[in-house]
């Protein structure tokens, strides 16, 4: 499995929220709760936000914080390369300039 990007460069590539939503089946929502998917959670606490135009999660009551990458990861139990390269292959949609404007409402 050859990877020829970085991680950095496929989340600044990539439309983050359409990483969430392919692996994860939902788009998040800027700030609001949402149960944890990588460990039981009866009360949501687990939000997204965005940093330098990129989405990150915070799951708050367990203290866990990382980029979507991450986050797959740990829902999913796929290591990073290959979340990568699965990426690459499929070739997700692109990234826009204000991802922002990505969040659906529902």
């Amino acid at each position: 499995m050859l990877i020829s990007k970085s991680e950095r460069d496929v989340l600044s590539e990539y439309d983050n929220y359409e990483i969430v939503s392919y692996y994860l089946g939902f788009t998040p929502e800027l700030r609001k709760a949402y149960s944890s998917t990588f460990r039981v959670d009866n009360k949501p606490s687990m939000i997204f936000y965005e940093r330098y135009n990129r989405l990150y999660f915070k799951d708050l009551a367990h203290g866990t914080t990382g980029n979507v990458i991450e986050l797959v990861s740990l829902s999913t139990g796929l290591t990073k390369q290959k979340i990568l390269y699965d990426i690459e292959k499929k070739k997700l949609p692109q990234s826009t300039a204000n991802i922002t404007n990505l969040v659906t409402n529902k």
